[in-house]
């Protein structure tokens, strides 16, 4: 029996899971890599000495017993971003990241108010915004028109190391959706558009579905990785996606919450539903749909805190049986779902010198609890929600973390303790070849095993003392909005 592998690709680390037919985990690899940021509030990777040659260090780490008996390969990296290549399938820059990456307000401001409404509508209800790629590109191209003209394609950052595998290119559409670069009445690119500004749309390969085999491993590239020749590689999607499918949200009905660098909402529905300030599109299976975007908060916030106030782990001495007396509004990078304002920034309210750290650490994961549930909140005036919400990602494990969560938003968590994007991405690939049944098959098992699941079920008395600081966060936000509007007139 042979092995199905993921990778998952992200600003951090790399991870790899390997699983056989019958979904059981068999090795995991992980190494770490880094993101740099050349200006404040630009965001990239080196994708060639960080993404590629740690794709060849994972591999090592998986070993040569189980990569030689790969029977197929998916891959995922950070939603939204991006790289351009030359005629040589060689990258001409850096990627460019996510939503974090904020360089191209000017060209987001010039979009939103240029482009008719129909046309920005059919891509985005809501307009550019900063994890939208449309603007990126006319940034590289009124910037760096060197690299705009060599450009070949422009490819999602997980496409460049499946190229390197199979010389073929492609955007999945649930990525392209999510960066703003799909037409979405007619799931194509929106090409009337790329008229408009004056994108070339030759520049961008083929779109495909997430299961789709995008080809087979090369000769050449099962020379030097030690892959087998001509196994298949899925197309795969990014990270939330792989996620989505570590833990079996890609039904519709299912709201997952990714507690990683950033804090990520994905709801899978069944049909197209758009609301302002989220982000649509299809999902991972044919004839699905999903909203969702990413916060400014997360794992990116509390090792700022942690930096900015020297805490320490200090989670285990949280009083998790009281609401704290601080308010954060945890904007580190601008406001992102739903607001789409860069503008906003980090809010303190109710320090003394009284204060201890414990509280601030607390204060944070409040904060990300009152943004949790305003947002499910919103999508609730048109959807109807699960009273479970799937989570995931590398905070999900802490307890105290998700118990906070829990009890501000008044929702059930279920943490999948050891599936994550990369086991996603493997589950991708073993459905690429036998069928989406079979992840479901896997998944029911691991629901069963109650050593596999973790059940967070919130303390509706704390829910309830809770409902002033829901109320507050909202009113902080409120007030950081009309300070935006003082300071701009």
């Amino acid at each position: 029996m042979g092995f199905y592998l993921g990778f998952d690709f992200g600003t951090s680390s790399i991870k790899a899971a390997a699983i056989n037919e019958n979904g059981i985990l068999q090795k995991t690899a992980i190494i770490s890599v880094s993101m740099v940021s050349p200006r404040p509030g630009y965001f990239e990777v080196d994708i060639i000495n960080q993404w590629l040659n740690g794709f060849l260090n994972v591999l090592h780490s998986l070993g040569i017993d189980i990569i030689s008996q790969a029977e197929a390969i998916c891959i995922s990296s950070v939603c939204a971003s991006f790289v351009p290549i030359d005629s040589s399938d060689r990258p001409l820059r850096n990627a460019i990241m996510y939503g974090i990456d904020t360089r191209a307000i000017e060209q987001i401001n010039v979009l939103n108010h240029s482009v008719p409404d129909d046309m920005l509508s059919s891509v985005s209800f809501s307009g550019f915004t900063t994890h939208s790629i449309i603007p990126k590109i006319i940034w590289i191209r009124e910037n760096e028109p060197e690299i705009y003209n060599k450009t070949k394609y422009f490819v999602e950052s997980s496409n460049l190391i499946t190229s390197f595998l199979t010389g073929e290119y492609a955007w999945d559409k649930p990525t392209a959706a999510g960066a703003h670069l799909l037409d979405l009445r007619t799931h194509s690119y929106p090409q009337y558009l790329f008229e408009y500004i004056d994108i070339d749309k030759d520049k961008f390969p083929p779109l495909r579905a997430p299961l789709e085999i995008l080809g087979g491993v090369t000769k050449k590239a099962s020379e030097l990785t030690g892959l087998p020749h001509g196994i298949p590689v899925s197309v795969g999607a990014c990270d939330i996606n792989a996620e989505a499918f570590s833990c079996g949200s890609f039904d519709p009905g299912r709201l997952l919450i990714v507690f990683g660098s950033t804090i990520s909402l994905l709801f899978t529905i069944n049909k197209y539903v758009a609301i302002p300030g989220f982000i649509a599109g299809p999902s991972i299976l044919d004839g699905t749909y999903r909203l969702g975007g990413a916060t400014s908060s997360g794992g990116r916030y509390l090792e700022w805190l942690d930096k900015t106030l020297n805490i320490g782990n200090q989670w285990s001495s949280l009083d998790l049986y009281r609401p704290s007396e601080l308010l954060m509004v945890p904007f580190l990078d601008g406001a992102r779902l739903p607001y789409n304002d860069s503008h906003c920034r980090v809010l303190w309210y109710g320090m003394s010198n009284a204060t201890e750290k414990t509280e601030y650490l607390k204060a944070a994961a409040e904060s990300m609890g009152c943004e949790i549930y305003n947002l499910i909140s919103i999508l609730s005036q048109d959807l109807e929600i699960p009273a479970c919400l799937n989570v995931s990602g590398g905070l999900s494990s802490n307890l105290e973390f998700s118990k906070i969560i829990s009890n501000v938003t008044g929702f059930v968590l279920k943490r999948f303790k050891n599936t994550n994007a990369s086991f996603g991405d493997a589950l991708m690939a073993l459905s690429s070849l036998k069928g989406v049944d079979q992840a479901r098959l896997v998944l029911e098992k691991l629901e069963r095993l109650s050593d596999e699941v973790e059940i967070i079920e919130p303390d509706f008395a704390l829910f309830q003392e809770y409902a002033s600081k829901r109320k507050a966060y909202m009113a902080a936000i409120e007030g950081i909005q009309k300070l935006i509007t003082l300071d701009k007139e």
